[in-house]
């Protein structure tokens, strides 16, 4: 998360109103995931063991989605503050998080959509979606693993009710593994969105983005 004393919490009067609200929302967006995957990250580390009951279950949904809604709100924004010749880690957000935007779509129109999946054959998502992430084993991370090798438990969560038809296949591709918890992911409507990764690097873009901010005597300066 951003400190409070950052640029961009921070932005000046001389810019012009609509980029400083979409400025605004942007950093809004980015602490309402931050504040998510902080919670995802606290509730996966006690997961396990028979403890969780619905309530716990559902927070953590709860906070995906959330997460969801927010990366969908961050794309329209880098693309109202940005153009074709935008940089490249704002055209890589827009270009790998761009499911975000089906499954906030799918969501918005479920109801209508309800009898299409009631009558859908083979495998595929439980209808809320799942949810998985890796915790590593730290004593046997410290021991030394080679290259390509991990060691942990890899969870999966289901939201609702999940017939076997509705089942959800477990993956391990594109794990960032880090201690004590990671690669949070959530499966639905037959889509991947590493949400966990949406977070991370948002965080790195805006940090990027703050850097590349000129101070607010330079602005006045440029606009005189």
């Amino acid at each position: 998360m951003l400190p409070e004393d950052d640029f961009l919490r921070r932005l000046p009067q001389i810019l012009p109103l609509v980029d400083r609200l979409r400025l605004e929302t942007l950093i809004f967006a980015h602490d309402l995931m931050e504040i998510a995957l902080r919670r995802l990250h606290s509730a996966g580390i006690t997961y396990g063991g028979g403890t969780q009951n619905a309530t716990d279950r559902i927070a953590m949904f709860c906070d995906a989605w959330t997460i969801v809604d927010q990366i969908h709100v961050v794309r329209q924004v880098l693309l109202s503050l940005t153009t074709l010749s935008r940089k490249s880690d704002t055209q890589e957000y827009l270009d790998h998080f761009s499911i975000a935007s089906v499954l906030r779509n799918k969501m918005d129109h479920l109801n209508e959509n309800l009898p299409n999946r009631a009558k859908a054959n083979g495998s595929t998502n439980a209808l809320f979606g799942s949810l998985t992430f890796f915790k590593p084993h730290p004593d046997l991370w410290e021991q030394g693993l080679q290259s390509g090798e991990f060691a942990g438990e890899f969870f999966m969560v289901s939201a609702g009710l999940m017939p076997d038809q509705m089942a959800s296949t477990a993956s391990f591709d594109d794990l960032n593994i880090q201690l004590p918890i990671c690669s949070f992911r959530l499966e639905a409507f037959d889509q991947r969105l590493l949400i966990e990764r949406a977070v991370l690097q948002l965080r790195a873009l805006l940090r990027r983005m703050s850097d590349d901010c000129p101070s607010s005597e330079h602005l006045a300066q440029f606009a005189a």
